[in-house]
């Protein structure tokens, strides 16, 4: 499963219209009922997911993980949630081995100083994203496309000028990226 990121042209229709820019045309599930049944069904389809392999695999991967980090001092370990690592294992196909890896270097990325990857560390981080998102220019929709996919338009852009003269630009994309972490949090996604 992936994240899909689209920004409608001015000629596309609106994206609460039942249409996504970059889809062909094909509508939405339009509810939430949908999108959890045409999701679950790919993930079965493409993935080979099903509860029984989450429980091993999520199982394997954490194992993995504890052991990892038993050899390491407190402040490198990884620290990543079930969800956060059934993401990796998603993304990889469910290799443990591969889902490992990119579950280490997704998390030493996320902690590195200055990442624009990095959760909000305070109240005034989580401040700053809800400030630069309110802006209008990024929006996440509320139902994904026919590919299970989450859509993140870019509704108005006259914006970013205001925007930028306050914020930046490593501001503003992490307030971005945020907003596809939030999307990918979705446990279909």
């Amino acid at each position: 499963m992936r994240c899909c990121a689209t920004a409608p042209s001015k000629d596309s229709p609106p994206p609460n219209a039942g249409q996504s820019a970059g889809n062909g045309g094909r509508s939405f599930t339009e509810s939430a009922e949908g999108d959890a049944q045409h999701i679950a069904r790919r993930a079965r389809d493409e993935l080979h997911e099903s509860p029984e392999r989450y429980m091993v695999d999520i199982a394997a991967l954490r194992a993995r993980v504890d052991s990892h980090n038993a050899r390491l001092p407190a402040n490198q370990r990884i620290r990543l949630n079930d969800v956060e690592l059934k993401r990796c294992l998603r993304v990889k196909k469910w290799d443990v081995r591969n889902a490992f890896t990119l579950a280490q270097t997704y998390d030493c990325n996320r902690r590195a100083p200055g990442s624009i990857i990095r959760p909000a560390e305070s109240r005034e981080d989580a401040a700053q994203i809800i400030d630069i998102l309110s802006y209008g220019f990024l929006e996440l929709l509320p139902v994904r496309d026919s590919n299970g996919c989450a859509v993140i338009v870019v509704p108005d852009l006259s914006s970013i000028g205001a925007l930028t003269d306050k914020y930046s630009l490593a501001n503003i994309a992490r307030a971005e990226l945020w907003l596809v972490e939030q999307a990918c949090r979705d446990e279909w996604t």
